[in-house]
């Protein structure tokens, strides 16, 4: 587990920079061997290092304490082929067409479930009517068994 100074030193180092010659890198074996590292990959080319105009604008996003802009080199690996055709699709995928006028204003969607209304209305008869008929139905199924339970109650309390 890094100490508090050592993380502090490794967050901010950048190989190639004049601050890499921070007294706690001669101080710490481990943090030294890191910064060598980093400044040996980063002179054979297998790292690029942030740009400044890039760091101030990350740096300028505001955040709480805990989650800090980290000031590091970004590995030069090559992508999938697959990966890099997702990440070029974002930015289409992030200008969606708008929805339909129907959709984004009330009217036209009360309109539309009036219309909707009249059409079924015409398709499948008067809901009014309809109700009726399935509460006298219900009404005719349910009269013999309800006349046979009061019967039957009458019997038992008298």
């Amino acid at each position: 587990m890094l100490s508090w100074s050592c993380r502090r030193f490794r967050a901010g180092f950048t190989p190639g920079r004049p601050e890499t010659d921070h007294p706690h890198r001669f101080r710490c074996p481990a943090c030294g061997e890191y910064a060598a590292a980093m400044e040996k990959a980063f002179t054979a080319g297998r790292l690029v290092s942030i740009s400044d105009r890039l760091r101030q604008r990350l740096e300028s996003i505001p955040s709480s304490g805990a989650a800090r802009v980290v000031r590091f080199p970004l590995p030069r690996v090559p992508l999938p082929d697959r990966l890099r055709e997702r990440l070029r699709d974002i930015p289409r995928q992030a200008e969606a067409p708008r929805p339909p006028a129907w959709v984004l204003h009330p009217r036209y969607a009360v309109a539309a479930s009036y219309l909707l209304a009249v059409l079924l209305t015409l398709a499948l008869g008067d809901s009014v009517e309809r109700g009726r008929e399935a509460v006298e139905s219900l009404a005719h199924g349910l009269a013999a068994p309800i006349q046979r339970a009061e019967s039957a109650g009458r019997e038992r309390l008298e």
